[in-house]
């Protein structure tokens, strides 16, 4: 599983070279749009707050919620945060949802390919699966059924099956790793 191995992040994620874009100060906030492509629908866009990354390689990108929205049995009331980490060479990127207050509410992976980051658009292409992590609770997957589903219509290839199913059985043992090299947090 390439870009996964030991989910470490890479040297250069402290690291400062030209194509890295720092983070900026509040009353300068620089945009980046995020465009989420789904299989047999049309892609879905975000306009987030680059906090931090290095482009090609690796994004921190924040968005707040102007709507109410549901992860399983978890509200996400208007105003959560939602601070994304992407990599463009993980099949996978994560989510940490907080409320306005800073109270936390869960973590959120995402099994995905195609992660491009530019400077001022970050696209990747859903495989459906999807880890939802609640703040009180175990972790829980989400979405196979419509995954396989969407793999006997013919809108996710073997290969891409194959892909999501290497991602999942990376995360079932190394999801709170991840979580520690993202956001810094230990997840108990």
């Amino acid at each position: 599983m390439s870009g996964t191995q030991g989910c470490r992040p890479p040297a250069s994620l402290f690291a400062s070279y030209t194509e890295r874009v720092p983070a900026v100060a509040d009353e300068a906030k620089r945009m980046i749009l995020e465009v989420k492509h789904r299989p047999g629908k049309p892609p879905l866009e975000w306009a987030c707050e680059w906090v931090d990354g290095e482009i090609g390689k690796w994004a921190r990108v924040r968005y707040v919620s102007d709507t109410e929205q549901k992860v399983q049995d978890t509200v996400l009331p208007v105003g959560t945060v939602t601070d994304g980490v992407y990599w463009a060479d993980r099949p996978f990127h994560v989510w940490k949802f907080s409320t306005g207050a800073g109270g936390h509410i869960g973590y959120r992976f995402d099994v995905c390919t195609n992660t491009f980051i530019w400077k001022e658009k970050l696209i990747w292409y859903d495989l459906e699966l999807d880890l939802w992590i609640p703040s009180c609770g175990s972790p829980q997957w989400q979405d196979e059924d419509d995954m396989r589903r969407l793999v006997r219509m013919e809108h996710l290839s073997q290969e891409e099956l194959d892909v999501a199913e290497q991602a999942k059985k990376y995360l079932d043992n190394h999801w709170r790793t991840v979580i520690e090299c993202a956001f810094g947090e230990v997840h108990s």
